[in-house]
């Protein structure tokens, strides 16, 4: 299976559905790995993304001045 569904949010109840099914037909065989990808492109809201410096932020905080 792809690991965007893993964390990726579906858009909505009946995209859920959909993405439900299609990765029960992946698991059996039924569809590969690219019409699976195109499944999540469909059904699945994008994850933003961000750049390192803000990473960074979240992570580890600027330091206080004493």
């Amino acid at each position: 299976m792809t690991t965007k569904s893993a964390t990726a949010k579906p858009k909505n109840d009946a995209f859920a559905a959909i993405h439900s099914a299609a990765k029960g037909l992946h698991s059996v065989g039924a569809i590969n790995k690219t019409t699976m990808r195109e499944y999540d492109a469909l059904c699945l809201d994008s994850i933003p993304k961000f750049k390192a410096l803000f990473a960074n932020h979240v992570v580890k905080p600027p330091r206080q001045a004493p």
